[in-house]
Parts: structure tokens; sequence; C-alpha cells
């Protein structure tokens, strides 16, 4: 389920593992980029204080290509930074 609230944009879907949704399975917080490289930027900076790639920057298919990388966070939370990610 995905709905934009004004502008905020919150999606809702099962764990694309196919494992029970946990804190650190199941939800990820998504940032907006303004551009690839800051989404790069993001990713190496994240690596670059503890945490671990779960995504390398790149086209995602499953976003309709928009540009995107993941990261878990030291504590195992998943979080994303995205560019052109749409929704609808």
């Amino acid at each position: 389920m995905m709905w934009d609230l004004d502008g905020t944009r919150f999606v809702l879907g099962p764990a694309r593992d196919g494992e029970p949704c946990t804190p650190a399975n199941g939800g990820t917080i998504i940032f907006e980029a303004q551009g690839d490289e800051a989404v790069r930027a993001w990713h190496a900076a994240g690596l670059a204080r503890g945490g671990t790639c779960a995504g390398a920057p790149e086209p995602k298919p499953q976003a309709r290509g928009a540009f995107g990388a993941y990261l878990r966070d030291p504590d195992g939370n998943k979080l994303a930074a995205y560019h052109g990610l749409s929704m609808g």
C-alpha cells in the first residue's frame, strides 16, 4: 500500500525476503535524495560510520528504476536513500 499525504510518503508492504516482519526486517526508513550522487554519498557515509551494505547504489528494478541504496545501521535497522522514487 502507498500513500502520499501532502508530500509525506508512506509505503506499507510485506518483507521482500518472505521472512516475518520484525523491526529490522520489513521496516525500512527511506530518505529522499536530491540526486544520484547524493545517494552515493549517503551510502558511503553510512558505511564509514558502522553501517553495512544492504543494497549498493544503483537503479532499483523494484522501484521502477529509481536510483537507490540500502544500509543496515549498527542496530540492524534497514535504511534507504532514493532519487527519482515516485508513488502510484
